[in-house]
């Protein structure tokens, strides 16, 4: 959970931006509410985690890095399949 609403708080604002211009209003509204909302959500976690002991972080930052590794072998594996059934893509995607 701890990498995901990281990720959005990082990222969200540019996709949104990128998205709300493309597409109508109404696509939009789940990334804004994210953008928005797991700015508190991430506060929250990160007061919680200042209570934990260091073999705890430990166990967290070792789960965040996997979330990170598979979520980004997700995003490359539905990538490369979208590419491969796709003539144009409706939006620039970045590498």
């Amino acid at each position: 959970m701890m990498f995901f609403e990281n990720l959005v708080i990082t990222c969200g604002p540019g996709v949104y931006d990128r998205v709300a211009q493309a597409f109508p209003k109404n696509c939009s509204h789940f990334l804004k509410l994210h953008v928005q909302e797991d700015v508190e959500h991430v506060n929250k976690t990160n007061e919680f985690l200042m209570n934990l002991s260091e073999k705890q972080l430990e166990t967290i930052e070792y789960a965040i890095e996997n979330s990170s590794k598979f979520y980004r072998q997700a995003l490359e594996k539905g990538l490369t399949i979208f590419t491969k059934t796709q003539t144009s893509l409706p939006l620039k995607i970045a590498a």
